[in-house]
C-alpha cells in the first residue's frame, strides 16, 4: 500500500525486480492492461521502472483473495457462481480489448470488502503480469506450484496462451472452489506433464449434487484441445442457469476450513470415515478372536497397515491421515508406476507405519492384562490400556518421521471406547454369571 502524493489518494504497488521483467515488453504490455476500465478488473493506473526494480501502480483493493475465504470455509456454492459469473464478465471484456490474462488462480481473484455492484463481488488483479515477467512455472525441485496448477495444458508446455487458456484457468478455479480438489494439480512435474493431455474427472463425479447445466459448463471449458473448449459466453450461460439451484449456505464451523475439510464437504458421504470407531477397534478384537500371541499380534499390525493403504485409495483421512501430498485416486490407480510413486513410497517414508508397531503390542499385552477374575480392576486396567493405544500411536508416528504430523481424531476415541468394551465383554460376561450363581444358588447336596 502507498500513497499517490500527485493525485492524493492510496494505491498498491506491485515490485517486480528487473531481472524477471521480460526485456521491451514491459510498458507496451502494461499500457494495454491499463485501458482496462471494468467493475471487475483491479485498474492499472501506471507502470514504472528505475534502476532497482519495475513498479505497477493499481487501485487498492480492501478485502481478501478467494483462496483465503476459500480456506476459511467462507464461501458457499451460490458465492462461487457468483463469482465466476463475475470473472466471464471481466475476462470477456478483457479479450475485446485485446488483453489476455493468462494467470487466473484464486490469488489474482481479490473479494472486495464493499463491492462496487452485487453483479460484481470479486476483481481480477495482475492483467498481463505473467506476460510482462514470463511466469514462472516449476520450481527447481520440479514441484508444481502457483501458477502452473491453473495453466492451460498449451500454456504449460510453452505454446502461445490466447483467450481459451483464460476459460480454462477460469474453469479451474471454479471447480476447485465448489470440489476442494484442483484437478490439474498433482505432485510432481513429471505427472503433471502426464496429466496435461488427458481429461479431468467430471465436476459432478465429485459433486452429484450440483446441476447437470453446471457439470456440463465446466467440463468443456477444461477440454484439453483449446478449439474444443467453447467459449466464455457458453461457460457464462451455464453458470446463470444453475445460480438459483445451488446452495447458498457457507461451510459451517468454528475451526477454519482446510482443503482437506472442503474435500469432506464435497463428497458429503465418506462411508469410509464412519468406520473408523471400528477399525481403532481392531487392537482389542483380534486379541479376543485367537490365543497365540504372534497370530494376534501380526493381525494387529495388518489391521493398521490396511488402514494406511486403504486411506488414499478412498481418498479420505481414516484413523491417522494421509500423508502430505497424496493425489486423488483417479491420479494413480491407472498406473503401477504413479502408485508406488505417489502412494506406497509417501507411506513408508512418512512414519505412518510404526503405527503397525503399537497396534501389534496392543493385542500382544491385552489377554494377559485381563484376567477376568476383577471386573473392577479389569476397567481400570482396560482404560489404561486404550489411553495409551491411542497416544503411543500418535507419538510413535511422530518420533518415526519429521514430517508427518499426526492427531487422533475425535473418532479414535469413540473406536477406543469400542474396544474396551470388547476386552471387558469376557468379564463383564463372568461377572453377570456370578452375580445370577449367588442369587440363585443350585440345590444342596445331601
Amino acid at each position: 500500500m502507498a500513497r499517490d502524493e500527485r493525485l492524493d489518494r492510496q494505491v498498491a504497488v506491485k515490485i517486480v525486480p528487473l531481472e524477471r521483467v521480460m526485456g521491451g515488453r514491459f510498458e507496451r504490455e502494461a499500457r494495454a492492461a491499463a485501458r482496462l476500465s471494468h467493475p471487475g478488473i483491479v485498474t492499472l493506473y501506471e507502470p514504472a521502472a528505475d534502476a532497482d526494480a519495475a513498479y505497477l501502480v493499481s487501485e487498492l483493493v480492501r478485502g481478501g483473495t478467494l483462496q483465503q475465504l476459500l480456506e476459511e470455509g467462507r464461501v458457499s456454492d451460490r458465492d462461487v457462481v457468483v463469482i465466476a459469473i463475475s470473472l466471464c464478465e471481466a475476462l470477456s471484456y478483457a479479450h475485446t480489448q485485446g488483453v489476455v490474462h493468462r494467470d487466473v488462480k484464486p490469488s489474482n481473484v481479490l473479494i472486495p470488502e464493499r463491492p462496487s455492484s452485487p453483479a460484481h463481488p470479486a476483481k481480477l488483479t495482475d492483467f498481463g503480469v505473467a506476460r510482462l515477467i514470463g511466469g514462472d512455472l516449476l520450481t527447481r525441485t520440479g514441484d508444481v506450484v502457483g501458477t502452473a496448477a491453473y495453466m492451460a495444458p498449451e500454456q504449460a508446455e510453452g505454446r502461445e496462451a490466447g483467450r481459451a487458456a483464460d476459460l480454462y484457468s477460469l474453469a479451474v478455479v471454479t471447480y476447485e472452489a465448489l470440489t476442494g480438489v484442483n484437478p490439474v494439480r498433482t505432485g510432481t512435474a513429471a505427472m503433471h506433464a502426464r496429466r496435461l493431455g488427458a481429461h479431468v474427472p467430471p465436476l459432478r463425479r465429485r459433486r452429484s449434487d450440483l446441476p447437470r447445466e453446471l457439470g456440463c459448463g465446466i467440463d468443456l471449458a477444461l477440454r484439453p484441445r483449446p478449439r474444443e473448449r467453447g467459449t466464455l459466453d457458453e461457460l457464462h450461460e451455464s453458470l446463470s442457469i444453475s445460480l438459483e439451484r445451488v446452495s447458498d449456505t457457507p461451510v459451517a464451523g468454528a475451526v477454519p476450513l482446510t482443503r482437506r475439510s472442503i474435500h469432506a464437504r464435497a463428497q458429503h458421504h465418506d462411508p469410509a470415515a464412519e468406520n473408523v470407531p471400528d477399525q481403532g477397534a481392531w487392537p482389542a478384537f483380534t486379541a479376543r478372536i485367537t490365543a497365540s500371541a504372534w497370530r494376534r499380534a501380526a493381525l494387529a499390525a495388518t489391521g493398521w497397515l490396511w488402514l494406511a493403504l486403504a486411506a488414499p485409495l478412498a481418498a479420505a483421512d481414516l484413523y491417522t491421515g494421509r500423508p502430505p501430498g497424496t493425489p486423488q485416486p483417479d491420479v494413480w490407480t491407472s498406473s503401477l508406476a504413479t502408485s508406488a510413486e505417489t502412494v506406497i513410497r509417501p507411506i513408508a517414508t512418512s512414519g505412518v507405519l510404526a503405527g503397525a508397531l503399537v497396534w501389534a503390542l496392543a493385542a500382544l499385552v491385552l489377554p494377559w492384562l485381563v484376567t477376568g477374575r476383577s471386573l473392577p480392576r479389569d476397567i481400570v486396567l482396560v482404560s489404561a490400556w486404550a489411553a495409551m493405544t491411542v497416544s503411543a500411536t500418535e507419538a510413535t508416528i511422530a518420533m518415526a518421521s519429521s514430517t508427518h504430523t499426526v492427531s487422533a481424531p475425535p473418532t479414535a476415541v469413540v473406536g477406543a471406547v469400542v474396544g474396551s468394551l470388547i476386552a471387558l465383554a469376557p468379564s463383564a460376561h463372568r461377572a453377570r454369571q456370578q452375580s445370577r450363581n449367588r442369587v440363585n444358588p443350585g440345590p444342596e447336596l445331601p
